[in-house]
């Protein structure tokens, strides 16, 4: 029998209301699509996860660090809206079989079991045991003690797969920069792998992938969707051993600059030097106006980096020294990075100190860097200029030519980007939109986008 409002205490009416605020807001911003996930939202109290913060806090759409080292996240209550665009990638359905790495505080296992039901059967591992504890408990607490919390290195999936696979999906809930051959393994055949996967130097995306055979590539994985996001990184032995490349995340930091290249491993040879491009940012710069004007959406987070990454290498580009890099700065270099697309002043992530952030895309070479910057808005989309530096024009040659090359594709989002992952073992062409790492080598590639 469902309580009435007389027996209910006064929190749990008002967390009530507030579940029902958050689902409403969810499906009006698109991240809600079934009835199965928001029944789920409104059925699991977030606050049972979360019992030392404030009701207010715990139904506001935002993340909620939950464990920290120093002054770095480890773990995390993810934003609801990210959490909803995953549930709905994975497709969940009664009496699935479903394994979760990154327990966290158990809320988004208990939202899985919601959907499968009491027939269905949740495991969810996370690699410290106090947050193993904790998730027993607030899941117990909310009723959903029916969810298997392990201990262990999710990397390796789960260690008694032997009676609980293969499992109908699988969804990874830190940042992956691989997929492991363990999660592989334990997923049934047209099962799904939902994995925030960083496919090039910090950029990541949630890729709802389907296991299937490839009369070509044997069995593989091949994306159904995928959606920018940011998650905190997967943490264990088993990824520092397997799924790191050196040189993978090439990154140089003072106190005002941040500067990352590639996760292309054939390219390891070809670094631009990044005190070449420090002294680049400090001297004098020209601007040029690229035609070209996006929609916010378009360029923050639906594929646009990756997009022009993959196509600012051979056999694209002119040349073979032209490389592609990701440049942060903090508001002591605003003088030349102050107008970078990526952020406005007003919209600007602050550091630990308060500093305001800003990052965009750039091509570098030896002796010239051209980076990409907000020229001013039309209505609701902005122009895009390029920012040259130093003596070498053919960086921002190229990288104009790339913008009008992708507004002429349509500016593809990740809605149209699909990602197929094969076996690092079986061979693969060289080509720009292979990238290849030590499990899988992934191909990239957007539909009805002129490459």
């Amino acid at each position: 029998m469902m309580a009435t409002d007389d027996s209910l205490p006064n929190d749990e009416i008002r967390a009530r209301d507030l579940r029902r605020e958050l689902v409403r807001q969810l499906q009006q911003d698109g991240a809600i699509l079934t009835d199965a996930v928001a029944d789920a939202f409104f059925a699991v109290p977030r606050h049972r996860f979360l019992p030392d913060t404030p009701l207010d806090q715990v139904y506001r759409d935002v993340v909620i660090p939950t464990k920290f080292t120093g002054h770095e996240a480890i773990s995390s209550s993810s934003q609801p809206t990210m959490m909803a665009i995953m549930l709905e990638q994975g497709d969940f359905r009664p009496n699935q079989r479903v394994l979760e790495i990154g327990a966290g505080t158990g809320y988004n296992a208990a939202l899985i079991a919601h959907i499968v039901g009491e027939s269905g059967q949740v495991t969810t591992i996370d690699i410290d045991d106090d947050l193993v504890a904790a998730a027993r408990d607030h899941l117990r607490a909310a009723g959903y003690e029916r969810v298997r919390v392990l201990l262990g290195d999710g990397w390796h999936g789960d260690p008694s797969a032997e009676q609980a696979a293969p499992y109908d999906r699988i969804m990874v809930t830190a940042r992956a920069l691989d997929i492991s051959r363990a999660w592989f393994d334990q997923l049934a055949y047209h099962g799904r792998l939902i994995v925030p996967l960083d496919i090039w130097a910090g950029v990541q995306y949630s890729v709802a992938f389907e296991r299937l055979r490839d009369s070509a590539y044997g069995d593989c994985l091949v994306s159904r969707s995928s959606s920018a996001c940011g998650f905190i990184p997967l943490r264990g032995l088993g990824v520092s051993e397997n799924s790191i490349i050196p040189g993978e995340m090439i990154t140089r930091d003072t106190d005002m600059l941040s500067i990352s290249r590639a996760a292309f491993p054939q390219d390891d040879d070809l670094i631009t030097p990044y005190e070449s491009i420090r002294l680049m940012l400090v001297n004098d710069w020209v601007d040029r106006e690229s035609s070209v004007s996006a929609s916010a959406y378009a360029l923050y987070g639906a594929g646009f980096y990756l997009w022009m990454a993959l196509r600012a290498r051979p056999p694209f580009a002119p040349r073979d020294d032209l490389r592609p890099v990701l440049v942060s700065g903090k508001s002591e270099m605003r003088r030349s990075l102050g107008d970078l697309f990526g952020r406005s002043r007003r919209e600007s992530a602050r550091s630990s100190e308060g500093s305001e952030t800003v990052q965009t895309f750039g091509i570098a070479s030896n002796n010239g860097l051209a980076l990409l910057l907000r020229g001013g808005e039309r209505g609701n989309r902005m122009r895009l200029i390029v920012r040259r530096f130093g003596h070498d024009e053919t960086p921002a040659h190229y990288l104009i030519h790339l913008l009008q090359a992708w507004a002429k594709a349509g500016q593809p989002t990740a809605d149209h980007m699909q990602v197929a992952a094969i076996q690092s073992d079986v061979p693969l062409p060289e080509h720009p939109t292979v990238i290849r790492k030590p499990a899988f080598s992934y191909i990239v590639r957007w539909v009805n986008a002129i490459m």
